[in-house]
């Protein structure tokens, strides 16, 4: 994997990945044949190291592998929130962020809500699991990924709120305590907010629930040292 990727990789930007490949180098077969096979493997904490390196390369060169390889790998990628290693749990979150924030050749969303719908059960409580494993109950990239499901999700993430309001307002609670990961607790407030927004938008009378929930939290914080 480390040297096809280092044959490979020609252009790059931060935003995109790879943005230029080698032709040299045929990497989608590569990815069905190698990369796409050890996601696969039934057992998400099995080899660890590969399964890192497998996501990163799909995270890598997902703007020069094309939409259906990319939409194909989406239930393997989700199915990793559930692994132990916080590398590869954290891989599998911010490649499922990134792919999110893709676009098609026209300018619109890659991954639509109708795409991801089918996995959005396993998608949010993957990525809620995934919060609770050793080292990763402040994950930057587990809570962004948490922002960017619930957006691209929007309406259809309503019969989940009920599961993960409550999380999201406990995660508020001991956060406020003892604020150290500045990041984590941005993508949180926009987590929160953009809840609070697919909420509302269907059920108005649910904003004397969110305040009765949300403000003492939010007292605390603004009268906080």
């Amino acid at each position: 994997i480390y040297l096809v990727t280092t044959l490979a990789a020609k252009g790059s930007t931060q935003k995109h990945g790879v943005t230029q490949a080698s032709t040299l180098v045929p990497l989608p077969q590569f990815c069905q044949s190698d990369i796409v096979l050890e996601l696969e493997r039934p057992n998400v904490n099995e080899f660890p190291v590969l399964k890192a390196d497998a996501l990163k390369f799909l995270m890598t060169f997902r703007s020069v592998l094309g939409g259906p390889i990319v939409i194909a790998a989406i239930p393997q990628i989700i199915r990793h929130l559930q692994a132990d290693s916080f590398v590869v749990h954290s891989y599998a979150a911010c490649n499922l962020e990134k792919i999110l924030i893709m676009k098609d050749a026209a300018g619109n969303p890659l991954i639509t809500q109708d795409i991801l719908a089918p996995f959005a059960s396993e998608a949010v409580c993957g990525l809620f699991q995934a919060l609770s494993k050793p080292n990763s109950g402040e994950n930057e990239y587990v809570m962004k990924a948490i922002m960017r499901v619930l957006n691209t999700l929007n309406e259809h993430t309503m019969p989940f709120m009920a599961v993960a309001l409550p999380k999201l307002t406990e995660i508020l609670t001991q956060v406020a305590k003892n604020p150290s990961k500045p990041h984590f607790n941005h993508y949180l407030f926009e987590t929160i907010a953009l809840s609070i927004k697919i909420v509302c938008k269907i059920e108005p009378n649910a904003v004397s629930s969110f305040e009765e929930a949300l403000f003492p939290q939010f007292q605390y914080i603004l009268q906080s040292d």
